[in-house]
């Protein structure tokens, strides 16, 4: 629970500081972000995922608990990740052109990242659905977990490059 509050405040530490960013961009009530006049991302913010309730561990070896923890935990990450995932998808769909070589590499990077946490998370809920619960469970959902933390950072980091990028532009 102690790593849950402080998953919750570096992501929020990490929003605040997309919001303070020097760039003016704001979110509109269809969910573009305006990068400056003219440029214009559109994206729509996905439907965030369902997080399971949590349930208090029986034992240190409840690992059926343990693992339905860290899973809920998992998916709260990604229901922060995936609007900027959708919103940088967009970008580069819609401006790829604009958008400069670093800005370029650091998504393939980030993507990496990405789909090496997504490939560990996948194999976890194929043992999750056959009821596979261990502790080796747990460890790999811990390591999609920090996988999935660091991928936020990095998308972060992507999406003001991006803001960047689109503002030099116009």
């Amino acid at each position: 629970m102690q790593l849950l509050k402080i998953l919750i405040i570096v992501i929020i530490a990490g929003l605040m500081m997309m919001g303070c960013s020097k760039d003016d961009s704001s979110y509109t009530e269809d969910n573009s972000v305006d990068q400056a006049p003219g440029l214009v991302v559109k994206a729509e913010s996905p439907e965030p995922l369902a997080v399971p309730e949590l349930i208090e561990p029986k034992s240190d070896s409840d690992w059926e608990a343990i693992v339905n923890n860290k899973n809920a935990e998992i998916i709260g990450v990604l229901n922060i990740l995936n609007p900027v995932a959708t919103y940088i998808i967009a970008a580069f769909e819609q401006y790829d052109d604009k958008l400069g070589e670093i800005t370029h590499e650091e998504w393939e990077d980030t993507g990496a990242q990405l789909g090496r946490a997504n490939s560990i998370y996948e194999d976890c809920k194929k043992r999750i659905a056959d009821k596979k619960f261990d502790k080796k469970l747990f460890l790999d959902l811990e390591e999609a977990w920090q996988v999935y933390v660091k991928v936020g950072v990095a998308g972060l980091r992507t999406k003001t490059m991006i803001d960047d990028d689109l503002k030099r532009a116009s």
